[in-house]
């Protein structure tokens, strides 16, 4: 296909659809008050991106940003070891 053919047709092709998608999405207020909430109950970056439905390391990247910072693994692990009833 020719660059005016290309020109010529018209709707959305696959490349158009991929920088759209690669425009940062704003963080709204909601979200970063789920976003600290969430990390402050220790919950795992992977399991918080995916409530608010972003991306690993956009949630990584806005709580440096932010200062939030997560709860380590061994602190995970003591709390949900006190919690546990049998």
């Amino acid at each position: 296909m020719t660059r005016t053919q290309d020109m010529d047709r018209e709707g959305p092709t696959a490349n158009d659809a991929r920088r759209i998608t690669d425009i940062p999405r704003p963080w709204t207020p909601d979200e970063l008050t789920i976003l600290r909430t969430l990390a402050a109950e220790g919950l795992r970056v992977g399991v918080i991106a995916l409530r608010l439905k972003r991306s690993y390391s956009s949630v990584l990247k806005r709580a440096q940003r932010d200062g939030i910072r997560f709860a380590s693994i061994s602190a995970r692990q003591a709390t949900s070891v006190g919690t546990r009833s049998d």
